[in-house]
C-alpha cells in the first residue's frame, strides 16, 4: 500500500485493533470481520512476502479501519520526525495532527530522568522507631559562623529536630544528643536510623556507637538520594521556608540559620497532607499546638518596659521570630 507509514505489519495487532480474522493461504492473504464477516483488507503473495493491497479497491466490502490507522500512524510519523515535541508544541504546528504523547513509547522511555522508586509499604506503629536522617549545607557562613544543620525526622509523626553546625565533623555529637533527648523527654528509643551513605554517618566512631545501642542504620546506595527521600524533601521544604519568610522582610542572608530554625518549628506545627491533616506536632505530643505567639519573621515588636509608664515603649527585634532549640 503505498499510503502505509510501514513496509511491515503486525498480524497480532492488526487482528486485535480491527477484531478481524486474518487468512492466509498460499498465494493471497485476507482480512475478515468478525461480527459483519466484512472484507477489510485483501493481498497477494510477492517474492515470498504478503503484499497488501489498497483498501480503496473495494469501498462497499471495506470498512473505514484501516483507512484511519493509516491516519493516525501518519500522525505519528509527524510526531516522529519533529523530534518528539509535546503535544500543544505539535498542535501549533500541524493542527489537524492528533496525537497522544501518553501513547508514545519513546517519549516515555527518552523524557523521564530515572525510574520511579515504589514507597515502602512497611508501616511504623511507634513514634521514634525509624528517624530520617541528612545534612544541609549552607553556600554561606551564619552571622554566628554555622555552615551546615542536621536534620532529624521521625517517621510516625513527621516532626523534626534540627542541629545547626559548624563542620560535618559534629553530626555524631548531635545525634548522640538527640539520641539522650528522646530517652529522657519522651521515655523511647530510637530503632532504626536512616541516612546517605555519606562520610559522617560513616565513620568508625558513629557505626560503634549505633552498634553499642542497638540501633540498626540503614544507608542509601550511591547516587540515589531518592533512597533518602523523607529526610531530601524535609530539607527541601525547610529551605523553602526559610526563603520564603526572608524574602518577605528582605532579611540579609547571613541570617538563614535564624530563619530555618523558625521554619522548621512552624513545620512542625502546620497540618499536613501526609498525616491526615494532623501537625506532626499533634502527632507527637497528643495536644494541639497554639499560635497565639507567632510573630512574622523579621518583624519589630513593641512591649512595655518594666517600672515604666504605659506610654513609654522600647522596640524589640523578633529577628528570627520564634526559634525552635537546637541541640
Amino acid at each position: 500500500m503505498p499510503t502505509f507509514t510501514s513496509n511491515l505489519l503486525s498480524v497480532k495487532k492488526a487482528t486485535t485493533d480491527l477484531n478481524c480474522y486474518a487468512i492466509f493461504g498460499p498465494n493471497n492473504v485476507a482480512f475478515q470481520d468478525i461480527e459483519s464477516s466484512r472484507l477489510l483488507g485483501q493481498g497477494s503473495t510477492k517474492e515470498g512476502l504478503y503484499v497488501l493491497e489498497d483498501t480503496n479497491l473495494s469501498p462497499s466490502a471495506l470498512s473505514s479501519a484501516f483507512s484511519f490507522n493509516v491516519s493516525v500512524a501518519n500522525d505519528a510519523v509527524w510526531h516522529a520526525r519533529l523530534g518528539h515535541p509535546h503535544q500543544r508544541a505539535l498542535n501549533l504546528l500541524l493542527p489537524n495532527i492528533k496525537f497522544q504523547n501518553e501513547n508514545c513509547e519513546a517519549c516515555i522511555l527518552g523524557k523521564h530522568c530515572k525510574s520511579v522508586f515504589p514507597k515502602s509499604s512497611m508501616v511504623y506503629e511507634n513514634c521514634f522507631d525509624l528517624i530520617h536522617s541528612d545534612v544541609w549545607t549552607s553556600p554561606c557562613f551564619s552571622k554566628e559562623n554555622h555552615k551546615y544543620f542536621v536534620t532529624f525526622i521521625d517517621e510516625k509523626s513527621k516532626y523534626t529536630w534540627l542541629t545547626l553546625l559548624p563542620s560535618k565533623g559534629r553530626v555524631l555529637g548531635a545525634f548522640v544528643n538527640f539520641y539522650a533527648y528522646v530517652t529522657n523527654h519522651y521515655n523511647a528509643k530510637v530503632k532504626v536510623l536512616r541516612s546517605d551513605n555519606g562520610g559522617e554517618y560513616t565513620s568508625h566512631a558513629f557505626k560503634q556507637f549505633l552498634s553499642t545501642h542497638g540501633i540498626i542504620h540503614q544507608t542509601s546506595c550511591p547516587y540515589t538520594p531518592q533512597k533518602n527521600g523523607v529526610a531530601e524533601r524535609k530539607n527541601r521544604h525547610l529551605m523553602e521556608v526559610a526563603r520564603s519568610i526572608m524574602f518577605h522582610t528582605n532579611v540579609p542572608k547571613k541570617f538563614w540559620r535564624d530563619a530555618v530554625v523558625s521554619a522548621c518549628y512552624l513545620i512542625n506545627r502546620i497540618p499536613t497532607r501526609v498525616l491526615n491533616d494532623i501537625s506532626p506536632y499533634e502527632v507527637l505530643t497528643n495536644t494541639t499546638p497554639t499560635i497565639d505567639h507567632l510573630r512574622v519573621f523579621g518583624s519589630v515588636c513593641y512591649v512595655l518596659v518594666p517600672g515604666e509608664k504605659r506610654n513609654k515603649l522600647e522596640a524589640k527585634s523578633t529577628k528570627g521570630g520564634v526559634l525552635e532549640k537546637g541541640f
